[in-house]
């Protein structure tokens, strides 16, 4: 126990598949939401409503996990 990390990525090093898991499924999303949205874009199509909320929401995602990974980051460098 001498040494380990308090916080909630290092605890959880058995568990990566899952992390990988996760990972891979968010990244197969933004890919299928951005090649349709680039699809209609060629094709001078409006985006169903459900697609643009899909996009929104990844993109909220996203910028609240790199906050929260930013904030991470910052606590952990500055307990040290």
């Amino acid at each position: 126990m001498a040494g380990e990390s308090r916080f909630w990525p290092y605890r959880i090093r058995g568990d990566s598949n899952v992390l990988a898991g996760a990972a891979f499924a968010y990244s197969f999303l933004v890919a299928f939401v951005l090649a349709c949205v680039g699809k209609n874009r060629r094709e001078n199509r409006a985006g169903t409503p459900l697609l643009k909320l899909v996009g929104l929401a990844l993109m909220a995602g996203s910028f609240a996990m790199a906050a929260l990974l930013m904030a991470l980051v910052l606590v952990r460098h500055t307990m040290v």
